[in-house]
């Protein structure tokens, strides 16, 4: 059976869409479409009708019968090849629809190339294959009219009649015979029918020949020979072309495995992409959407496919401007914005690619977007921050007093509100949480709890455990004292460093301090690096720069609300480096939100705590020295530090926010 240049082919496909798309697909490659029916039933009663060369055959039909169902009950009646169409990846569905043995597979969404490939190689297949069996039946043919040879022979291998041996002697020479001798005594023996190939040499020739032996008397058996060499060299032949057709049709097959599970994986990696990925089709619908878009939008597949992108708003394109604009252009680049399912913004850094054929005519469009609203977020969030916090410069000279003269005026007063808290912070620190004031309490616990034997004292294992821990927690409380001294005490080294160093050295800091975020399920932001900025140099000692960035983190931590930013903006202003942390704080006591004025000085004193809570978790000290080591650092770096409330007023809805910020300024260098 030969293949016309432009094959007949039914369609089975009960997706309208689908349907229409494949179509096209086919006409442009100029294939000729005799049918397309949407249900199994269909499909039988259509190839019998219309006998077509090929079969493309959805696996998920609409009536009593699928796809698989259909195309077996074709096969084995009307001998007619066909080619799977679905989008099921299951190895259950897979494993059903091989044992039909179709000629292909071709996934949705559809690709034109792979559409062309796998047809073209599916009727070179089947032509191969019915080639191979009208060879098999024309050497067959052949073979049945070859003529045969008779002789008798004596029990001893001679010849009865002297005809039969002139006749006979040039297939049947006595070598011949001799081996063939435990034949003839066989044949002899069991009355049965014994065959006998042997081949001999003519002209450098070989020639083949069957004998077929059996009992004609007690002492005699008749011997029937063929000469087998056409067949032979037929089978010869035969074998070499099925070895040829069979490395033919394997190569085409391994090529046909190769595409699906090429596509497989393709389809596998697109689905599960951390990228959104949109497949529209020419139209403008929708003909894919892959999971992360669906998550982030909280749409489903069925509520996505066949949705006319053109018509805005929707859950892809929220403009039609931006549509039109898209489609304008072969490949477009920038930011789109829709609304999920949920009332959510969410922004994607977008990229949209047409798709075209070998005569440039659009075939879809590819939208690949990275998810970016946390980036927006955070990127507002950090501009809410810098206006305030420049706001907030203009009524700070207005609240700014000579450090000095607010002391001198502090310590003039008798019983002074600040006097009282300052001292009250000191007990605190003292008594509370972990460290000196617990191992105090601790060793009062095991001295009356003691039990003397001879010249020892027993006491409780478990309390004398926590008493050591206590002694390593007053130990690193010294320490930092030590700390504190030594940089009062000593000047240390400093290292010029660029901004950019500087920059990616707080960025070190940040990671470190991240390891706490969890607490209260914090975020640490940072805006960009200014490269305006990247000829600027600081000098810095890393160790002692280090502990009072750490410090400030640490302390932003653990007075913010939960589920709230901390913001870190880092900037040069008028020849020194600002690096300010900001965070949304937790009520106070008394209800107090943020840092009182009449405060933000006497916090850097040693052991002053706005707070009496303590914050183990954070394994940081709560002695109230943490301010102190930051300002002696920062001073070493001929540098200033200050503290205090800044409002933001971006959200006109509602009330303004009260925020604290830490902003530390060092001195650049020329």
């Amino acid at each position: 059976m030969t293949r016309k240049p432009n094959a007949n082919i039914l369609m089975v496909e009960d997706d309208l869409s689908s349907g229409d798309l494949l179509r096209k697909i086919l006409e442009k490659f100029d294939y000729n479409i005799v049918g397309l029916v949407d249900s199994g039933e269909e499909a039988i009663v259509k190839a019998r009708e219309l006998k077509p060369d090929l079969i493309l055959m959805d696996i998920t039909l609409s009536g009593k019968i699928d796809g698989i169902e259909a195309a077996e009950i074709i096969g084995k009646e009307l001998n007619i090849p066909f080619i799977y169409i679905t989008g099921w990846s299951e190895d259950s569905v897979f494993n059903r629809a091989k044992k039909t043995m179709p000629l292909g597979f071709i996934l949705k969404p559809f690709n034109s190339h792979i559409i062309k490939t796998s047809i073209d190689l599916a009727l070179y297949k089947f032509t191969a294959e019915e080639k191979l069996r009208e060879s098999e039946k024309r050497n067959s043919e052949i073979l049945s009219y070859i003529p045969d040879i008779m002789f008798k022979l004596n029990k001893d291998g001679s010849f009865i009649d002297k005809k039969d041996r002139e006749m006979a002697k040039n297939i049947w020479p006595s070598k011949v015979s001799d081996k063939a001798m435990q034949f003839i005594v066989d044949a002899l023996q069991s009355n049965e029918l014994k065959l006998f190939d042997y081949f001999l040499k003519k002209s450098e020739e070989l020639k083949y020949y069957e004998a077929r032996i059996m009992s004609a008397s007690e002492d005699a058996v008749l011997v029937i020979v063929r000469d087998m060499t056409e067949k032979k060299n037929a089978e010869l032949k035969l074998r070499e072309h099925m070895e040829t057709l069979e490395s033919e049709v394997e190569d085409r097959t391994k090529t046909l495995t190769m595409i699906n599970d090429n596509l497989k994986v393709f389809s596998h990696v697109v689905s599960q992409s951390p990228n959104m990925v949109i497949i529209v089709n020419s139209e403008g619908i929708v003909q894919y959407a892959n999971g992360k878009f669906l998550e982030m939008s909280g749409y489903s597949l069925g509520e996505i496919v066949g949705l006319d992108i053109k018509r805005a708003p929707n859950p892809i394109i929220s403009e039609v401007e931006t549509w039109e604009e898209i489609v304008s252009r072969k490949v477009w680049t920038g930011e789109l914005y829709n609304i999920s399912k949920s009332g959510t913004i969410n922004y994607q850094k977008a990229k949209v690619t047409t798709l075209r054929d070998d005569q440039d005519n659009i075939l879809s469009y590819l939208i690949i977007g990275e998810d970016i609203t946390e980036k927006k977020r955070q990127e507002k969030e950090i501009e809410k921050v810098n206006t305030a916090l420049e706001k907030s410069q203009v009524n700070k000279i207005d609240l700014e007093m000579d450090w000095k003269e607010w002391k001198e005026k502090m310590l003039s007063r008798t019983i002074s509100r600040t006097d009282k808290s300052l001292f009250k912070n000191i007990n605190i620190s003292f008594t509370q949480g972990a460290g000196l004031g617990a191992m105090i309490s601790l060793i009062e616990v095991l001295a009356t709890s003691k039990e003397k034997a001879d010249d020892r004292y027993l006491v409780n294992g478990k309390l004398f455990d926590l008493v050591m821990k206590n002694v390593d927690t007053a130990k690193t409380a010294l320490k930092t004292f030590a700390n504190i001294d030594w940089v009062i005490s000593h000047d240390f080294a400093l290292e010029t460093f660029t901004f950019y160093d500087l920059y990616n050295f707080i960025r070190v800091v940040i990671k470190k301090s991240e390891e706490f975020c969890g607490i209260k399920n914090q975020k640490i932001i940072i805006n960009d690096f200014d490269q305006n900025n990247k000829s600027y140099r600081v000098n810095i000692n890393k160790e002692f720069l280090y502990k009072a960035l750490y410090e400030m983190l640490l302390n932003s931590m653990k007075f913010s609300r939960n589920n709230s930013y901390i913001i870190i903006l880092i900037s040069i202003v008028n020849r020194k480096v600002n690096i300010s942390v900001t965070n949304e704080p937790e009520k106070g006591e008394n209800d107090v939100l943020g840092i009182p004025v009449e405060y933000e000085k006497l916090i850097f004193e040693p052991f002053y705590r706005l707070s009496r809570n303590v914050y183990e978790q954070y394994k940081s000290l709560d002695f109230g020295i943490g301010l102190t080591l930051i300002e002696k650092v920062v001073g070493k770096h001929k540098g200033e530090v200050f503290i205090g409330n800044i409002i933001d007023h971006s959200d006109l809805k509602k009330e303004p926010v009260t925020k604290v910020n830490v902003t530390i300024t060092l001195p650049v260098i020329s």
